[in-house]
């Protein structure tokens, strides 16, 4: 049987405020054919000073950066070019899946098109049906409105056996809302993560909107505890969630 591999760009470096960065260790994973358990790719593991790199670029694009002050339209504009490379992507992802984790890859293949692109681009269409700002009588008569504004930076823990999946359910209604993000990605399957992260460098998102890392629980607790993160999305163990 011909030795299958993962093919990323930049497997040795993490994804910090629009650039590949060297981490500062020469700490790594490898990720493994969940059928041979031949190393199919080697991806940067992330440190606690790598952490905090990517904490400071997401909070710098949030509280400086355009991206919280474009409009909804004008995001979508984003979401919609990232789905478009998702579909152009689409048996890579499948394959990816497959590899890492052992779903079937005639099962992965028309999953990935529903659940990837088509949340990118469901979030996108929102940016015209729904009410980000609405008015409102108010109890003196006055005229008062009803605003949603993002809610700052966001930390997204991805579990490893739907990754892209979940990864992209996380990430597309933030995106809209206008938060900026870290995503960690799971030691066992980050190779989903580094595609989107190329994706996000190829369509020219404003740096430091998302940052992808990859770390070991004691680093991913740092991005949970951290003050400079406003919101945690998780998906994992019911241990790790009482935690």
């Amino acid at each position: 049987m011909t030795k299958r591999t993962i093919s990323l760009k930049h497997p040795d470096r993490l994804f910090i405020g629009g650039q590949w960065v060297v981490p500062a260790t020469s700490e790594t994973f490898d990720v493994l054919d969940c059928s041979t358990e031949e190393v199919v790719a080697t991806v940067a593991k992330a440190s606690s000073e790598d952490m905090q790199r990517a904490i400071n670029a997401a909070r710098e694009a949030f509280d400086e950066g355009p991206w919280p002050r474009l409009s909804p339209q004008e995001r979508a504009v984003y979401l919609e070019k990232i789905a478009e490379r998702l579909e152009a992507l689409n048996d890579e992802f499948a394959r990816i899946w497959s590899i890492e984790t052992g779903i079937v890859y005639k099962v992965a293949q028309p999953r990935i098109g529903l659940f990837i692109s088509g949340a990118f681009r469901q979030y996108a269409a929102m940016a015209s049906s729904f009410a980000f700002s609405e008015a409102h009588q108010s109890v003196t008569g006055n005229p008062a409105y009803r605003v949603y504004e993002p809610v700052g930076v966001v930390g997204q823990i991805i579990p490893w056996n739907g990754p892209a999946g979940l990864m992209a359910y996380k990430t597309a209604p933030a995106l809209l809302a206008g938060c900026t993000m870290v995503i960690k990605s799971p030691p066992e399957a980050p190779c989903s993560a580094y595609l989107l992260a190329q994706i996000c460098e190829e369509i020219g998102l404003p740096p430091g909107v998302i940052n992808v890392v990859t770390a070991d629980r004691d680093v991913s607790e740092e991005l949970v505890r951290h003050p400079g993160v406003d919101k945690i999305t998780f998906t994992g163990s019911t241990g790790a969630g009482r935690r």
